[in-house]
Formats: structure tokens, sequence, C-alpha cells
């Protein structure tokens, strides 16, 4: 069971870098009560939610880490032959939300990446992918995800898109479990999502235990135990919230989740930081 030992060291920098917005059904994304309707209210209800997609970037003295890379700028073309282009549009952005953009503001291009974690294989979250083909950064992915999104045959199904991932040639770095990254840190198992749904947990000395849960948790409704209809796994999905809801609580740890549109407002933004 994953506990946070130590702190990052000095100077290490956390940045959180919005894209804009996809669009989604929000009952898809939690099954709260409050979303549906019921014989005495029938009124329909807009449920088309904003879905911010995030990637989020860390200075450490160790390298340069990436967490998840966000959507893809072709997302029309790649992502509609699968049908989840229908059902998630990425429709809410601007040319300055775009990931190379948002890491040029930082000082950064590709090249600079040390290494690249990816919480997933779904579209929103592996979308820049093919910038890293050929290049010397190592991209850390759970066995039991990189197994499950090689086995799905193209286009792509259940939000894998087979062409944002596969034929690349990537320094693939397959874990299993919990990892000690560096010092201040940690990748934390947390299937149920996806097979092999990780997060990354970051210690910070001033701004404490930050958890990037990505899709482990989607959106805030999840961490109060309200699962989603697209889970992989319900029964280890109820285990990962179980182990975010118990950072919360005996560690004070702060949880971002993959797609809480409410959470914007209460984040350091990049070119903000925590540290």
């Amino acid at each position: 069971m994953f506990r946070p030992s130590r702190f990052a060291p000095a100077g290490t920098q956390l940045f959180v870098q919005h894209h804009g917005n996809m669009h989604m059904d929000g009952r898809r994304m939690a099954g709260v009560p409050s979303y549906f309707q019921s014989a005495s209210q029938r009124s329909p209800k807009d449920m088309w939610v904003p879905l911010p997609c995030l990637t989020f970037l860390v200075k450490h003295q160790a390298g340069v880490f990436l967490f998840d890379l966000g959507c893809c700028k072709d997302w029309k073309t790649s992502w509609w032959p699968t049908g989840i282009g229908e059902m998630v549009p990425y429709d809410d952005w601007t040319p300055e939300q775009e990931f190379e953009t948002t890491l040029r503001r930082n000082g950064l291009s590709v090249s600079d990446i040390d290494v690249v974690v990816l919480s997933h294989l779904h579209m929103d979250h592996c979308g820049n992918l093919e910038l890293f083909d050929r290049t010397r950064a190592k991209i850390i992915i759970q066995q039991a995800e990189l197994d499950e999104a090689m086995r799905i045959d193209a286009p792509g199904r259940g939000g894998y898109v087979t062409s944002q991932y596969r034929d690349f040639h990537l320094n693939w770095q397959a874990i299993e479990g919990d990892k000690d990254l560096v010092a201040g840190i940690d990748l934390l198992f947390l299937p149920g999502h996806s097979p092999g749904s990780q997060g990354m947990a970051v210690n910070l000395a001033e701004s404490g235990l930050l958890v990037l849960a990505s899709d482990a948790a989607q959106v805030a409704a999840n961490l109060d135990g309200h699962c989603s209809p697209n889970v992989y796994d319900s029964i280890r999905w109820r285990q990962s919230i179980e182990q975010l809801k118990r950072l919360r609580t005996e560690h004070d740890a702060f949880i971002i989740c993959g797609h809480e549109h409410s959470q914007l407002a209460n984040l350091k933004l990049s070119p903000e930081f925590y540290k």
C-alpha cells in the first residue's frame, strides 16, 4: 500500500497544463442520482458537460517529466472511425492551448522531455504520443495497459484509437504495480477505469501531496463513490477509489481528477506552478 515517504527536492515545480475541453453526456462519467429523470420530474436536463483535457509537467533535478499527453489536433480524422468522436468531441480549444505551445511557454520542447508517464492509452491521454517517435524519452506505462491496448484491432474501440499509440518507435518502459520513480514522485497502480490505469503522486515541501488521478477518478462525484458506467472493471475501480480517498484522509492529498471542470477554478494553471 502506497505511503508517501519523502519530499521532492527543493526547486521542483509542477505545472498543470489545460488544453481545452471535450464534451460528453455527464451521466457517462458518474451515476449521480440527481442526474436522472424520475416519475415526478421528467423535464429534460442538459447533461452535455465540458471535460477539461489536462497534462502535467514536472521540472525536477532528476529530469523533466510529463504525465499524460492530452488530445491530438486531428481528432476529427483519427477518432471518427471508432465512433468516439461523436460521443466525446474535443471541440473547445484554442491554438494557445495546443500541447507543443504550452511546452514552449514553459521554455521547453519535446526534445527536452526525459520521461513521459501515461495514465492509460485512451485517446484523450496519449493523443500526442507520435511526437515522441524516435526520441530518447522513456514512455512509462503499466504492462497490463500496454498488453490490452496492443490486443485491440484497428481502428480501435472503447476509447482506444490504435493509430495514436501503435507503430511508432517508442522507448516503452512497462512496469507492474506501484513504482518509486524519483525522490518525491511515485506512480500508483489504479486499475478499474482501464486494465492498467495509473496515477502519479508528487510530494512537494510547500504544496504538499498532489495526486494526479487521471481517469481513476474522472470527476469529483467518483470520489463520493458514484461509479461511471464506462469502467473496465467496477470492483477494481472501487478499490482504486478507496486508495485515493485514503490518501486524501490520511495524508491530506490534493486529488486532481481527470476531467472535473469545476476544479479548474481551484488549480494553479500554467504558467503558475506548485512547488
